[in-house]
């Protein structure tokens, strides 16, 4: 199973961010052990990079990164990615792009906590972290 993490989880991991952290390291230990196919986009690795710098030292910054770049796989982000993100009819154009960017690979979902992404009708589905582990939400 392909999916696709938003940034928001990935933070929530790294940056032990209560009551969040336990599913999204839930989430990321799944990954790491391939029970699934774990993927972020290029662009979000620089986000986690910018958050975890202001909350940690620099070398700590870059073996979290590290880490994750050993366990996801990373969507290329490419020009004719951004033209298409464009083109959704969503007002957060970095989520626009993660979700081009997830239909391109072929993901079976998004896990993200962002309600406006939740809410929102997109190519590919968008589960809850809770949902996804509980299986109340599988994609499909």
């Amino acid at each position: 199973m392909k999916v696709v993490f938003d940034t928001n989880i990935i933070i929530d991991a790294v940056a032990s961010r209560e009551p969040f952290c336990q599913d999204a390291e839930a989430l990321l230990l799944m990954a790491s052990e391939k029970a699934i196919a774990g993927f972020i986009t290029a662009n979000c690795v620089a986000d986690v990079f910018y958050v975890i710098r202001r909350i940690l030292a620099e070398d700590a910054a870059r073996d979290i990164i590290r880490s994750i770049l050993f366990s996801l796989d990373i969507i290329e982000v490419n020009g004719s990615d951004c033209w298409k993100a464009l083109d959704l009819s969503m007002e957060d154009y970095e989520d626009a792009l993660m979700v081009c960017c997830s239909e391109k690979i072929g993901a079976d979902c998004i896990i993200s906590r962002d309600d406006k992404l939740l809410k929102k009708a997109t190519p590919v589905k968008i589960v809850l972290p809770f949902d996804f582990l509980t299986g109340n939400s599988a994609p499909g």
